[in-house]
């Protein structure tokens, strides 16, 4: 076995870090990538120093790995900003701010009204048909409307 460790080559750490990135492009994670980097690195680093022992070979590539791990996380959250709370799949929430005029009138505080070919029920104040809403939020699938 150390026979082998010591017939490591620069090129053998190279095919480790492709590899390895390979492996992440297969299973996305991130967390593969700076492994597989690291590993480059260490072929970099034995290409110009040849003579490097296995132990060090290896021990560069464990502390070159958490490094690269740590500086690959922080720079991916500094990218990272959080978005704002989206309202894909929360339809009634999308219509929150809108003013429309009412095809019919609300009475006893319900009401519907057609928006983008879907019908809505509404809450609100009683109106009559012709009357100016705006959305002020949602109550499940339910708009809540208030004059305008």
């Amino acid at each position: 076995m150390i026979e082998l460790l010591e017939a490591v080559e620069f090129w053998h750490w190279w095919a480790f870090g492709v590899a390895l990135i390979v492996l992440e492009l297969i299973m996305p994670s991130t967390v593969l990538l700076w492994p597989g980097l690291a590993a480059a690195v260490v072929g970099v680093i034995l290409l110009i120093f040849e003579d490097l022992g296995w132990r060090y070979q290896l021990l560069l590539f464990a502390v070159l790995s958490v490094v690269c791990l740590a500086v690959g996380r922080r720079y991916m959250l500094a990218r990272h900003k959080p978005e704002e709370e989206s309202t894909l799949n929360r339809r009634a929430e999308q219509h929150t701010g809108r003013e429309f005029a009412l095809e019919e009138p609300i009475h006893n505080g319900r009401g519907q009204i057609k928006l983008d070919g879907v019908i809505w029920k509404l809450k609100g104040p009683d109106l009559e048909a012709g009357s100016r809403v705006k959305v002020s939020g949602s109550d499940g699938v339910v708009l809540v409307v208030e004059a305008v």
